[in-house]
């Protein structure tokens, strides 16, 4: 099973106060980067190949990731300009084949997914998109299409949504997420 990562646009906290002095994708949730909760949930549904669409922090998210050994994955990177649509590139390359069913992912949330979820395409929300979906490649342009699956998420948007998300995991003990 393969995966294709839009990590191209890493959520941004804006506080009145000024800038925000960490990235929120590395944001620790149960003593772990958020971005690592991805990998790791991302692993638990069984892909085993990912590729990492990256731009801006691209070598701060390559230095958390690295090449995926830990969790027994193949990564491979793709570096992109800002503003270029990943779901298009991504179906230009040969990465997946035309058929082939791919789980796309992004960094804004965090959708508790399970393996029964991937048995029909399409896109997971919560309360909103959470920009996840299981879809072929064809089918990678064309949200629109795709049926809505319902599902739990953490978010990652704003700086409440990740007080929320917080408050969340701490609140389930931890939810489906692995933690130290």
């Amino acid at each position: 099973m393969k995966a294709i990562c839009d990590f191209t646009k890493v959520p941004a906290f804006t506080l009145q106060e000024g800038t925000f002095d960490v990235i929120p994708c590395f944001l620790p949730v149960m003593g772990k980067p958020w971005v690592q909760h991805c990998i790791e949930s991302i692993e638990r549904l069984g892909v085993r190949e990912v590729s990492i669409y990256l731009s801006q922090y691209a070598d701060e998210l390559e230095q958390v990731i690295g090449d995926g050994e830990r969790w027994g994955l193949s990564v491979s990177y793709q570096l992109v300009k800002r503003n270029v649509s990943v779901p298009k590139r991504a179906a230009a390359s040969p990465f997946l084949s035309d058929d082939e069913p791919a789980l796309y992912c992004t960094l804004h949330a965090l959708p508790a997914l399970k393996p029964e979820h991937l048995k029909h395409s399409g896109r997971f929300t919560g309360t909103r998109d959470t920009g996840w979906r299981w879809c072929t490649k064809k089918e990678l342009g064309d949200v629109s299409s795709l049926p809505e699956i319902p599902v739990d998420a953490l978010w990652l948007d704003q700086p409440q949504d990740y007080l929320d998300s917080l408050k969340s995991v701490l609140s389930s003990g931890g939810g489906n997420l692995v933690f130290l």
